[in-house]
């Protein structure tokens, strides 16, 4: 990283004379520099009011050199964003049981609405499917692309386990790319998973397909995305900010069954358009909505009241 030296001159000709390196300009430069340091420390965001002011009159203390330095120093420390937000999307059966193949055994559903929180020891929150991966806000760029599953589950007509096995789901980044100009990051992904119990011929895929385009500006993280697939079963997004607190970005409720598992995901499932608000140590403050600000346990639980309604 460069440092600025306020007291240094340079040999290089120019066609403006430059300020004198005084020593008392030398101690304006350290102090309100010093200021500065504070200010963005309080605000988080160079553009602040009251940092952009500070700025202001450190820059009119630095001659040409000093100000080309300083230019440099902050493109590189203050261009975008510096949080990285992991982002969770899962497909899970809020039934009880998935339904019965032609033996007559039924299979265990994930029997839950949506749920920020992790597989417990019981299967609590557990999915058929899940994908995550983490946002980097400094590079606006998306990577540890991670997907799992928990088991699948057997029973016999009296309700006892005769058999369990986890699902191998896959996925694949169809795009993944940051827009230099808007320091925009875009991602495109899809994943699939088959039931492991039964044979893999003739057996549908569970299919998601997403598409997100997230971009942190200040105290704001802006989310926009999209998600497809077969109706069943259903589908959650949350995110999480750096103190592990999660927050929906939405969820749909399964509206078929297994057999609505033939073909393509060519079914909108939901669509997110969000701006969140985050305080200095990149922590979740609530959600946008016009000049209203939203909590995140009222804003979790307004998602969990509409896809019980569902």
């Amino acid at each position: 990283m460069k440092s600025i030296n306020t007291v240094e001159k340079s040999n290089k000709p120019h066609l403006q004379t430059q300020r004198p390196t005084t020593h008392h300009s030398y101690l304006g430069s350290e102090l309100l520099y010093k200021k500065l340091q504070e200010s963005l420390a309080r605000t988080g965001n160079i553009n602040n009011p009251e940092t952009k002011e500070i700025e202001k009159s450190f820059m009119m203390t630095l001659n040409i050199d000093q100000m080309s330095t300083y230019q440099e120093l902050k493109s590189e420390m203050y261009n975008g964003a510096m949080w990285p937000w992991p982002v969770w999307v899962r497909s899970f059966i809020s039934a009880s049981r998935a339904g019965k193949d032609p033996l007559g055994k039924n299979f265990r559903g994930d029997n839950r609405n949506p749920s920020t929180a992790d597989v417990g020891p019981n299967l609590s929150s557990s999915s058929r499917t899940k994908f995550n991966f983490i946002y980097d806000g400094n590079k606006s760029e998306y990577k540890k692309f991670n997907i799992g599953a928990d088991p699948t589950i057997k029973y016999d007509s009296e309700g006892k386990i005769v058999a369990q096995k986890i699902p191998e789901p896959s996925y694949k980044i169809l795009n993944n790319y940051a827009s230099n100009d808007s320091k925009n990051g875009h991602l495109e992904f899809s994943y699939e998973a088959k039931d492991p119990l039964t044979p893999s011929i003739g057996t549908p895929s569970l299919d998601v397909w997403a598409s997100f385009d997230m971009k942190e500006t200040g105290d704001n993280l802006s989310i926009n995305a999209s998600f497809m697939g077969d109706n069943f079963p259903s589908t959650e997004a949350f995110i999480q900010d750096q103190s592990g607190t999660r927050l929906f970005l939405g969820a749909s409720k399964e509206k078929g069954n297994i057999l609505t598992l033939y073909g393509e995901a060519d079914v909108n499932i939901f669509q997110v358009n969000m701006n969140i608000k985050f305080d200095k140590k990149g922590n979740f403050v609530g959600v946008r909505q016009g000049d209203q600000l939203i909590p995140v346990t009222y804003w979790n639980k307004q998602i969990q009241e509409k896809f019980k309604k569902q």
